[in-house]
This record gives structure tokens, sequence and C-alpha cells, in this order.
């Protein structure tokens, strides 16, 4: 984890104690502002030695650490065996936000395969967001997910995965799909 993780969570330690990787949403945001307003290198070099710190942290954590309680930014209950995803999940999505060569079409299918699945069962059922089903339209079988409201007449969206995912996340909306709240 570093200043511009944006899978923030909380985890209980061996101590049971809870442990934020932020005090508040400020500090978070302001972590996040800061990094991204360093030079390139500076914030590669950060990006580098926060990776390299989550690999020393896990690769010392005890087998009973995997099963430990953490909460997501969101509130969503994990355990410990979920932050690898989390952070692959995070590199891959900040690489194209930072408009730095890095596109959509550059993740990997099982990445976006993953995270579509993820985010759209986070939006399912949720009266704060409009009622879609999403069918990605390159991959045989073409999958589909229903996220929102439930009852009445689902916006249908046929897309590219990448597509899909990218606007889901808040980041691209190439077809004019209709705004979904925040995915973290």
């Amino acid at each position: 984890p570093g200043p511009g993780d944006s899978s923030a969570v909380t985890s209980q330690g061996p101590s049971g104690v809870a442990s934020p990787m932020y005090a508040s949403a400020e500090e978070r945001a302001s972590g996040i502002e800061a990094a991204a307003a360093q030079e390139p290198g500076a914030l590669r070099a950060d990006a580098v030695a926060a990776s390299g710190r989550l690999v020393a942290a896990i690769d010392g954590m005890p087998a009973e650490a995997w099963d430990a309680p953490i909460r997501t930014a969101r509130g969503r209950p994990v355990t410990g065996e979920e932050v690898p995803w989390m952070r692959v999940r995070e590199s891959w999505v900040h690489a194209v936000d930072l408009g730095a060569g890095a596109a959509w079409a550059d993740l990997p299918a099982g990445v976006v395969d993953r995270l579509l699945d993820e985010v759209a069962g986070g939006l399912s059922g949720r009266d704060d967001c409009p009622a879609v089903t999403l069918t990605a339209t390159d991959r045989d079988p073409a999958p589909t997910w229903a996220i929102g409201r439930t009852g009445g007449e689902p916006h249908e969206a046929s897309a590219p995965a990448v597509d899909l995912l990218a606007w889901l996340i808040g980041r691209d909306n190439p077809h004019g799909l209709p705004a979904v709240p925040a995915w973290l």
C-alpha cells in the first residue's frame, strides 16, 4: 500500500485492533492528490516502493492472517486473501488513470472479467443505481450482468467487456450509458 492506494482497507491484525489505512476519507483524498502531483519519476519510484512493501508484508504473513477480517473503503467485509487481487485491480486501473500510455484495451481479459464481476455484483440490487442489463459482446458465450434497482424495464447495454468496465468504474462512457454510483 502507498499514498495513492484506492483500495483502502481496515484490518484487524494479530492484536485484534482495527488498523485503518487512512484516518478519514479526507486523508485518503489528500494522499491521492499529493501522490498525483508528484513528478513521473517520483511517482513511479513511490509505486515501486509501495509494491515492494506489500510483497514483503505478504511474504511475512502467517497462515492465519489470510483469513483475517478486513473492511474495504466501502465497508465490504473481505479477508486478507483478497488483498493481492485488490492490488492487481488498483495497479491496472490507475495505470490507465495516469494517462502515461496504458489504455483500457491493455488490461488482460482475466482482469477485466473479474473486475466486471466484482463491480456489477456490488451494484446489483442497489436502489441508487439505474437498472441496466450489461452484455459483453466480445466474449463467447456473451456473459450478462444485471445492476441497479429491481423492477421496471432495465436499460440494455451491449459493448465490449472493457468498455462496460470503464463505464462501470466511472472512467469512460463511449456508449452514452446512464450514470452509476461510485464503485468503491
